[in-house]
């Protein structure tokens, strides 16, 4: 036999074991790598998230706290008496200030909400350069105050309009509360027992 009729030891049998030998470990290599790469780019995700739901929460407890305090001035409950007039039409510029600052993450549900209960809890727009009255009685409020040690100033009398719509008050707050908390992705975990 001829050098050029020997068998080679290269048939296709041996050529398609080396092939599979050296690819098994590239494979694993580069799925490695993919899942790798996909568990960071997760886990980056997640931190990011983690933050936005923080972020979202600190906002929900500023406005929350904000509005609560409004709220229990109007229906007589809590530490209503420890707040002034002046505290509650403060307390309103700031819930403004946050909500038309960040409307962008607020559902144009929520501010109609909002908006049903500020006009619920205000007379706004009483002219240029005036502060919105409270739509509210002043019975009790004056000897709340004397009883709170706040010294009553006769000129907030003309801050406040005879009326008394609780009820009307505790709706539009149960709402607007319940959209903050569905815009902010905030579980709720019961009802508004007031």
């Amino acid at each position: 036999m001829s050098e050029n009729n020997k068998p080679s030891p290269w048939n296709t049998l041996e050529v398609m074991k080396l092939l599979v030998s050296a690819t098994i470990p590239a494979l694993i290599l580069y799925f490695g790598y993919q899942l790798n790469s996909d568990l960071e780019t997760k886990q980056a995700e997640r931190i990011a998230l983690e933050r936005v739901v923080e972020w979202r929460f600190e906002q929900f407890k500023e406005l929350s706290a904000l509005v609560n305090d409004m709220y229990v001035y109007y229906i007589h409950v809590g530490k209503w008496k420890e707040f002034t007039p002046l505290d509650i039409v403060e307390k309103k510029r700031e819930v403004d200030k946050i909500i038309y600052a960040m409307g962008s993450i607020f559902s144009e549900e929520m501010k109609r909400k909002y908006n049903l209960l500020i006009g619920e809890m205000f007379s706004t727009y009483q002219g240029w350069g005036e502060d919105a009255r409270l739509r509210t009685s002043i019975t009790y409020r004056r000897e709340a105050a004397r009883k709170s040690r706040i010294e009553w100033d006769t000129n907030w009398d003309k801050r406040f309009i005879e009326e008394d719509n609780r009820t009307k008050i505790k709706n539009a707050y149960k709402a607007f509360t319940s959209q903050l908390a569905d815009d902010l992705n905030i579980p709720r975990s019961r009802e508004f027992l007031i």
